[in-house]
């Protein structure tokens, strides 16, 4: 296994425990996963495309310049509007957030609406990206 087909296998997985996390009621938690998800979906198409530069969680920049820049269609401009959407929660579903005079943790931010909204984002993301895993790459097609 390479490093696309771990993370393409292991985004898939994290979409799994966040779909298992929001049948329990840990919205928050399934939130994080995912966003985890698309992340790691979304290296997968990076890595597929030889770009490897990728060191931090927030990748939507990277996504945008190096892949929709070259492909651009509705969908892969729906992959980056989700992936900004889903990266405003690297944190917040995970630590404390001060408003005001309080300090909210991430269990007491999140409702079911927010994990479903996250799950269907996440699941449009791992989709639409397969759609581009499942491509041959040019050295696969040059016979």
């Amino acid at each position: 296994m390479d490093y696309q087909e771990s993370f393409e296998s292991t985004a898939k997985a994290e979409l799994g425990v966040a779909r298992r996390l929001a049948a329990q009621g840990d919205y928050w938690s399934a939130v994080y996963h995912c966003q985890q998800a698309a992340e790691k979906m979304t290296k997968a198409v990076l890595f597929k495309n030889r770009i490897i530069e990728m060191k931090e969680h927030v990748i939507s920049g990277l996504f945008s310049s190096r892949i929709l820049r070259q492909r651009r269609s509705k969908e892969l401009t729906r992959v980056y509007r989700y992936l900004v959407r889903l990266e405003s929660h690297i944190n917040k579903a995970r630590y404390p957030v001060r408003e005001a005079d309080e300090i909210i943790p991430p269990m007491e931010r999140y409702g079911a609406r927010d994990a479903a909204d996250a799950i269907a984002q996440a699941e449009f993301i791992i989709v639409t990206l397969q759609k581009l895993l499942d491509e041959p790459t040019p050295s696969e097609t040059a016979i």
